[in-house]
């Protein structure tokens, strides 16, 4: 293991894994929206009439997905040091 002669100076490679980190969760969500929306086109071929609760419900977890990501973003945009 290669270690840095001074210990205050900072590891570039926790930079590298905090991108790696977020970037895998990305993907990893991205995926399971994936799969949802499979899902739900499957069950949508089934019943043709969704109900307005259904509508209702859906346009909820929409906007609060957007609502999470635009959080994300931010945190990203202030991790990074740019506003």
């Amino acid at each position: 293991m290669v270690r840095d002669t001074q210990d205050n100076e900072p590891n570039p490679w926790s930079a590298i894994g905090l991108q790696a980190a977020l970037i895998v969760n990305r993907l990893r969500c991205q995926a399971q929206l994936t799969n949802a929306n499979e899902k739900q086109d499957e069950e949508g071929k089934s019943d043709p009439t969704p109900s307005r609760g259904d509508d209702e419900k859906r346009a909820q977890e929409l906007e609060y997905v957007e609502h999470r990501l635009r959080e994300l973003r931010s945190w990203e945009r202030k991790i990074s040091g740019r506003k």
